[in-house]
Formats: C-alpha cells, sequence, structure tokens
C-alpha cells in the first residue's frame, strides 16, 4: 500500500475511460433528448461497482465485521485492483455499440461486451469475492445476488450514461462503437 488510508466514506470501482473520438460521438448523439448531458469529463464505463464501505459495512453487519477490518479488507482488495489494472493499462477496449436505451432515468449507450473486457470484469469480480470470503462471507455469490449494492457487480452490463433526468425516448440501434481505456482505480 502506497500510505492511502480509507474511510468508510471511500467509493470503490473500476471504470473505462472512452478515448476523445467517443467523448465526441456520444456528446453529440440525440440531442433532442432533454435532460443533464453528463459531462464530456464525466462520461465513463463502469466495469464493476463495489461502492461506498458504509454501506458494504451495513450489508455486513450480520456478519459482525468491525469497521477496521472492512477498511483494511478494502485496501487490499484495491492492492489488488491496482495489480490487475496493470496488467491491461496498455489495452483498448473496442466495443460495438447495441442500442441508445433507458436504465430508469438515464439515456445510455450500451454495449456488447468484448473477450478481454469479460476477462476483466471477471478478475475484478474474482478479488472482491476473495475478499468477501476473508471476511467471513462463505457463499459469496450467493450473498452478493441479496444485497443490493454488490447484487450489480456480479454481472458486467457495459454502457455509458448520456443524459441524466432523460425524458421518454424510444430506444434505437446506435452506430457509435466505443475506444476505452482503464482509469485509475476510484477511492
Amino acid at each position: 500500500m502506497s500510505g492511502r488510508r480509507f474511510s468508510l466514506q471511500t467509493r470503490l470501482y473500476v471504470q473505462l475511460r472512452p478515448n476523445v473520438r467517443t467523448v465526441r460521438d456520444l456528446y453529440h448523439l440525440r440531442p433532442d433528448i432533454l435532460g443533464r448531458r453528463v459531462a464530456q469529463t464525466e462520461l465513463h464505463m463502469t466495469v464493476i461497482h463495489i461502492g461506498e464501505l458504509s454501506r458494504l459495512a451495513t450489508s455486513l453487519e450480520k456478519f459482525s465485521i468491525n469497521n477496521d477490518t472492512l477498511i483494511y479488507a478494502a485496501e487490499k482488495l484495491v492492492d489488488r485492483l491496482i495489480g490487475i489494472r496493470d496488467r491491461y493499462k496498455d489495452e483498448t477496449f473496442d466495443l460495438e455499440a447495441i442500442a441508445l436505451e433507458p436504465y430508469g432515468k438515464t439515456a445510455a449507450v450500451s454495449y456488447q461486451a468484448s473477450e478481454r473486457l469479460r476477462a476483466l470484469h471477471a478478475e475484478c469480480l474474482d478479488a472482491l469475492m476473495d475478499m468477501l470470503r476473508r471476511l467471513g462471507v462463505n457463499d459469496p455469490m450467493a450473498w452478493m445476488q441479496t444485497d443490493n449494492n454488490l447484487r450489480f457487480a456480479l454481472t458486467l452490463h457495459p454502457h455509458i450514461a448520456i443524459v441524466k433526468g432523460a425524458n421518454e425516448f424510444t430506444p434505437a440501434h446506435v452506430r457509435q462503437n466505443a475506444s476505452l481505456t482503464l482509469m485509475d482505480i476510484v477511492y
């Protein structure tokens, strides 16, 4: 560890950043959709979302894990995620667009997951499940399926949100394929 110290407000996730062409294409896509456009600098694709440690602490209460133990485990998880990121750092993930569709009140472009993106997600998920096992969760997969915070980490849903609070719109096929690279691990 490089001197970082987490708190219960620390949020963990692994994300991809779109390249300049992809940002430009996404930013000009469907100007008729009303709502708050996601800033160009905030466009991203989440590979795995672990979330705020306070929510994880609440979810893990039945396992009697104290906060210091959880924070230490999260720091070790980030060390492992950084190692995974370093193995993929020179890769560009080129993804084929599927559709522009609603995710609740968010307009997002969904993408076909490449084999390398599925492998990256699987490695990150494996690291998360190892952390949960070390914390005393005997069957992390089953437990995560029932947890409102982590159940979304189980499955890769490649998409990039472009408009928040979007008005109703008709989903449509789009041709805006994306090229993305890994961002630093967020915490």
